[in-house]
């Protein structure tokens, strides 16, 4: 299963040229090691998301939108109200993670899909909200 920090590697990826990039240096973009880094990548790639140069598997990545691992999405957003701020502050991840948020936004089942994985916890309206809300401000960045 992918953990929260393979999702902003992954973001880093959607980047022209990134798949060239090294383990240090989607590290540093992460704000990982370049030990985690490589293993986000391995992780990726056990989820069919990227390949064994680095580079996306598209149609998969559209798919991931309402796989199960966008739970660990979910997680990153629920409850935690400085990650927008985080985002917004790091200048590398700011713009593919802005773009790519813009894009999910468009999706007509994304608020069917976080209200699935937030159903079971208290007060899984409010929940939704905010993470909705979250997923807009950081899909505005730019």
């Amino acid at each position: 299963m992918i953990k929260g920090q393979d999702i902003v590697v992954l973001a880093k990826l959607m980047d022209k040229n990134a798949g060239e990039l090294t383990y240090a240096e989607l590290g540093e973009a992460a704000r990982i090691s370049a030990s985690e880094a490589h293993s986000a990548i391995r992780r990726l790639q056990d989820a069919s998301l990227v390949n064994g140069e680095k580079r996306l598997m598209k149609r998969n990545v559209r798919d991931f939108l309402m796989s199960s691992d966008f739970e660990d999405v979910i997680c990153l957003f629920n409850g935690r109200a400085s990650i927008v701020g985080e985002i917004a502050s790091c200048e590398l991840l700011k713009a593919p993670l802005s773009q790519k948020f813009a894009e999910y936004l468009k999706c007509p089942d994304l608020e069917d899909a976080v209200e699935g994985f937030v159903q079971t916890e208290s007060n899984p309206e409010r929940r939704r909200k905010n993470i909705m809300s979250a997923f807009a401000a950081v899909g505005s960045l730019l």
